[in-house]
Parts: C-alpha cells; structure tokens; sequence
C-alpha cells in the first residue's frame, strides 16, 4: 500500500480542499497533517519552497496545489483519461485559481484598501469570472465542465 501525506494549513478549503477530497471520495487512506497559521514561522524552513500544501507520496515531495489536485485525480478516476477532457478541466482549475488569487492578494492589505479592492472584485472581477464558467458549465451540457461520468 502506498503512503500518502498531505501538508496544508489547519483549516477546511483552500489550496488542499481539491486534493483532501478527491483523496478521501476516492477511498485513499493519507495522512492529513494540518498546521496551524500561527505556527507556520516555525515549520516553514522544512518545506522546499516555504509554501503549503505539499504532498508526499512514499518518500517523494509534490508542491503546487494544481499539480497535487491532477496527480491525486488521476489515481483516484477523478482526472479525465481523454486530452480535450483534461485540457477543460485544467482550464477550469486554472481560471477558478486565477479568482482566488486576486482575493487572496487581499488579506494582507490595510482594511481601508482590502475593502475597496473587494468592492471591486465582487462588481467586475467575480460576476466576470463566474459568467464565463457558467458559459462553459453550458456548453458543456450543464452538469459537469468536463468528463460526464464519476468514476
């Protein structure tokens, strides 16, 4: 049996989420290691890059949550097989990643600044983003963007 570990941040969501639960509704068994952000000063000299999540699979380390989310899903039958079927479903992983990073650029600014640049993101960014993956959900058939079947 393979041992699996995956390293993120002690709260639900995030980076880790599409990882935790392609692991978890695939049925592998890993080691959820969860850190807490308080903490984090003193456990990130240990991380290759000093960012989370990382995922160790028997011995051997995988940084960027894009990357974990696809190796994880293509174990588990949750990562399309078909070419065009996983360009699409990279697409809608990398747009959604582009969404939270401009919200996350947000937290560490002054809370006058944070308040008017969500403002902003809520009256162009967001409903922009989301229109164009409702047009894609659609064009797809309107029940999944990608690979109309669950493993």
């Amino acid at each position: 049996m393979r041992g699996f570990k995956l390293t993120y941040f002690d709260f639900d969501g995030g980076r880790a989420e599409p990882a935790r639960l392609a692991l978890k509704l695939g049925g592998l068994r890993f080691e959820d290691v969860r850190i807490p952000i308080p903490e984090w000063d003193q456990y990130k000299d240990q991380f290759r890059y000093r960012q989370l999540p990382e995922f160790e699979v028997d011995g051997r380390w995988l940084n960027q949550s894009n990357a974990i989310a696809r190796y994880v899903g293509q174990l588990t039958g949750y990562y399309p097989e078909d070419p065009w079927e996983a360009a699409l479903c990279d697409a809608i992983v990398d747009t959604v990643d582009d969404t939270m990073k401009r919200l996350v650029d947000t937290f560490t600014m002054p809370e006058e600044e944070k308040k008017a640049v969500r403002e902003e993101l809520v009256a162009t960014t967001l409903p922009l983003f989301l229109s164009g993956l409702n047009q894609s959900l659609l064009e797809e058939g309107g029940t999944y963007f990608a690979d109309d079947h669950t493993p």
